[in-house]
């Protein structure tokens, strides 16, 4: 499955500790959310795994506290 809408997924790390993902449109509207993973790596693979290994991942580091 692909959303054509989506420009980029975003990895990023909840407030609990856990690895999350978002689809990001060009609007900058998250438009797809994937669910909690323990490693930033399972959280990517996931995301390929739904969106397809040619889109453009990107890791942000820091909590944003949203989750």
């Amino acid at each position: 499955m692909t959303e054509t809408n989506v420009d980029h997924i975003e990895v990023f790390k909840g407030d609990a500790g856990q690895w999350f993902w978002h689809g990001i449109a060009r609007n900058g509207e998250i438009v797809v959310e994937g669910e909690s993973h323990t490693r930033a790596e399972d959280a990517a693979r996931a995301a390929s795994g739904v969106m397809g290994d040619q889109i453009r991942i990107v890791l942000r580091r820091e909590t944003d506290g949203s989750v």
